[in-house]
């Protein structure tokens, strides 16, 4: 679940296209912290889920039902993308209960 309210503005620095997905690297910083591989993130408020990271990058598997389905059939390398970490319960929800799903 997410609270609807963007933390970060990230940035698509690579795309890799496969036979049924893409990989998207995006590079950001706040979000990143205490990032955890298989942790969910919203990109343009699209639950995907973290399958390499850094302190400096996160990268996510797209796959082709996703893509026709979402906005994210429209990122290119360069774009900027919305980010927002998944909620954690006992904190306070500065938006609303939204599901990215």
């Amino acid at each position: 679940m997410f609270s609807g309210i963007i933390e970060e503005v990230g940035v698509v620095s690579k795309i890799e296209t496969l036979f049924e997905s893409k990989i998207f690297k995006i590079s950001c910083k706040q979000v990143l912290d205490a990032c955890s591989i298989g942790d969910s993130i919203s990109v343009n408020g699209v639950c995907l889920t973290v399958t390499e990271n850094s302190d400096q990058f996160f990268c996510v598997d797209v796959v082709d039902e996703t893509l026709k389905c979402t906005n994210l059939n429209l990122i290119e390398e360069g774009s900027k993308v919305n980010l927002e970490r998944a909620l954690i319960y006992n904190q306070r929800i500065s938006g609303h209960l939204v599901q990215g799903h």
